[in-house]
């Protein structure tokens, strides 16, 4: 029997997308009644309250924590979590110990972010938060129809659809405050427990939000082609900020140096990168600023320095977009169906190279695995889990969705193993 995800098997999808009980990946069960429910849909067929027949559920949005991973369905928008629930940190969810794709009890979600032991859900009503270290003050019902949200260790960020910036949480990392949430730091860490608007240049309007262990960045002022400008706040002692030199920590955003407009940001614990999308050519499409750590800004292997600007790999042209972000590792998806990863690897996020205590430090983008179906255009189509030593990576793509790297918690979808070096797909 093909795989249904295969490039062989097109011809067994001729009622791709629809739950009709048509044998649509031709194995003698019709779709509506397989026990996997799943057939030709990316995910599964879904009962829809609001019609007489089951929907095609792909997968849309994803998100990874240290061990434990979520994704939010296409038509439905319900949401699915596998790997630990220790800290609490599946919302919805109540599980003893490691679970496979499970569906939530939260419904209708419009994004979702994780870190390292916890997740917040956006629904058209409020953000929430749940797990170890989550802010305190979740749900906040304030944050109705944000259209954004990105947390981290520290704090969370959501975007309005009037544009505006919000977050809560601890102003800053470790002990001192930075501003990361909009507040003076002079005023103190917090934590803030009431999401605060952040302080913009003009009258800038946000589409995007993406937040480190002490500062925050967003997207601003987009384009017809949703190519937007960078804003970034916090701290900036080691260029976090990328304002070509070291500035006092700061609550008010602005821009980041040079004019370039980007297509996809994406920050790690101390460093951010972002790409202008494009698809070849001579221009270098891939700049990053921040700390020079481990290869996590592009081309650079140095430590202890920042890159206070946007600078591109010297390498040249990437032509990757759809960034995602671990603590010490970046990678994006390119045109081919690969994703590339640069920065540090412990744990078999490549898929290169078994776990080593030893990190593999790659200070340019390495291709990954080629994947059927390629990934998603659309959405958040890559996410990266890290914690300690352990780290897994998934991509979105054709609908459905694929994990690889750590699976000490089941993280991977796999049953608990030891490292997944393939990249299968994910079932419920």
């Amino acid at each position: 029997v093909p795989d249904a995800f295969s490039a062989d098997a097109h011809a067994c999808l001729a009622n791709d997308d629809v739950c009709d009980g048509v044998d649509a990946d031709c194995d003698g069960i019709d779709d509506t009644n397989e026990a996997t429910a799943h057939e030709a849909c990316g995910w599964r067929c879904s009962a829809n309250p609001t019609a007489a027949t089951p929907v095609c559920e792909s997968i849309d949005r994803i998100a990874a924590g240290g061990h434990h991973t979520c994704v939010v369905t296409s038509a439905l928008r319900d949401l699915w979590c596998w790997g630990t629930d220790a800290s609490e940190q599946l919302p919805g969810i109540s599980a003893a110990s490691p679970i496979g794709p499970t569906r939530s009890t939260l419904t209708d979600v419009v994004d979702l972010c994780a870190y390292s032991n916890g997740t917040c859900v956006l629904t058209p009503t409020e953000v929430r938060c749940e797990g170890t270290g989550a802010p305190g003050g979740s749900p906040w019902t304030s944050a109705v129809h944000a259209t954004d949200v990105a947390c981290g260790v520290n704090h969370v960020c959501v975007v309005r659809d009037d544009g505006h910036v919000l977050c809560a949480g601890r102003n800053g990392n470790g002990g001192t405050p930075t501003g990361q949430v909009g507040v003076a730091p002079g005023l103190g860490i917090g934590p803030y427990t009431s999401l605060v608007d952040v302080p913009m240049p003009g009258a800038v309007r946000a589409s995007a939000v993406v937040v480190g262990d002490n500062f925050s960045c967003a997207m601003v002022d987009a384009d017809v082609d949703s190519n937007s400008r960078v804003v970034c706040w916090g701290a900036n002692d080691v260029g976090e900020l990328g304002r070509t030199t070291a500035t006092t920590m700061t609550e008010v955003a602005d821009f980041v140096a040079g004019s370039l407009r980007f297509k996809s940001l994406a920050a790690s614990a101390l460093a951010a990168c972002a790409s202008t999308g494009s698809d070849g050519g001579a221009t270098p499409d891939v700049f990053c600023w921040g700390y020079r750590d481990a290869g996590v800004v592009i081309g650079q292997s140095v430590a202890t320095m920042g890159v206070f600007a946007p600078t591109a790999d010297p390498v040249g042209v990437h032509s990757l977009h759809a960034l995602a972000a671990g603590p010490r590792l970046f990678c994006g998806s390119d045109p081919m169906g690969f994703v590339n990863c640069w920065g540090s690897q412990v744990s078999g996020e490549f898929a290169l190279v078994p776990r080593s205590s030893t990190p593999v430090v790659h200070v340019t983008p390495v291709r990954v695995l080629p994947l059927a179906g390629g990934i998603a255009t659309t959405g958040n189509p890559l996410a990266i889990g890290f914690t300690g030593s352990d780290g897994h990576l998934c991509v979105v793509g054709g609908g459905v969705v694929r994990c690889w790297g750590s699976n000490g918690h089941g993280e991977s979808g796999r049953p608990v193993s030891g490292p997944v070096l393939d990249a299968e797909v994910v079932r419920p």
